[in-house]
């Protein structure tokens, strides 16, 4: 009996062992990072994207980075940064393009003139590998002060 309940637990632990778990690390509270990993496929040719933002003397700035993976052979995106109004509805601040076909990684950083308040950044663009090209988006939204 004690052989089979032996067995059985260190059966147990073998599987739990193959089971990939999520590591969660420390990461910059003004940072949004997407990242395409094993357990939930979300895209094909993007392994990550990263958005970043912050405020300081009447500046709003910002970066953002799209890694491609390695067969990519071109990134071509659009930022655009928008002030939440009174009612929660969002205007347009500004809008950026970017692209690149030598590299797989894409990264931009801007700036523009505003105030304290609700702000969110938006990424969207598209990735491109000789199996095809995929859409990509997400936003980060912060309260800027």
């Amino acid at each position: 009996m004690k052989k089979r309940i032996l067995s059985t637990l260190l059966g147990i632990c073998m599987i739990l062992s193959l089971v990939q778990m999520p590591a969660f690390a420390a990461t910059d509270p003004d940072t949004t990072r997407i990242t395409n990993d094993g357990n939930q496929l979300r895209w094909s040719n993007t392994a990550t994207i990263t958005l970043n933002m912050s405020y300081s003397r009447g500046t709003i700035s910002w970066s953002g980075s799209v890694l491609g993976k390695s067969d990519v052979t071109k990134i071509s995106v659009t930022y655009t940064l928008y002030k939440q109004n009174s009612n929660g509805s969002y205007s347009k601040v500004d809008s950026w393009t970017d692209s690149t076909t030598s590299s797989t990684i894409l990264v931009s950083s801007g700036s523009a003139t505003g105030t304290a308040g609700t702000y969110k950044l938006t990424i969207s663009g598209t990735v491109t590998a000789p199996g095809g090209s995929e859409s990509v988006s997400t936003d980060i939204v912060k309260s800027l002060s």
